[in-house]
């Protein structure tokens, strides 16, 4: 139960770093003056891949201690809990 609980975790991981990389890279990108040149395709990627940095700075501690719980078979509720509560 644990292995099934951890995979949803990484899953769940995964999806809100690149989800909150993409907010935060269109946020970027949102501030460009009107009229200035559209940014190109390399500029978009790079502004993608700072989003996601930043993201997983924000998403991996949020993550880390639900994870260890899991990891060593300790009880991970109170780490979920938190987490869930953080994210209400």
């Amino acid at each position: 139960m644990h292995y099934l609980t951890l995979e949803l975790l990484r899953m769940a991981k995964r999806y809100q770093t690149k989800t909150l990389g993409q907010n935060t890279a269109l946020t970027v990108l949102l501030q460009i003056p009107p009229g200035s040149s559209a940014p190109n395709r390399a500029q978009i990627e790079q502004a993608i891949a700072e989003g996601e940095r930043v993201a997983r700075s924000i998403s991996d501690p949020e993550y880390d201690e639900l994870e260890r719980a899991l990891l060593d078979g300790s009880d991970f509720q109170r780490a979920l809990r938190t987490y869930l509560d953080k994210h209400k």
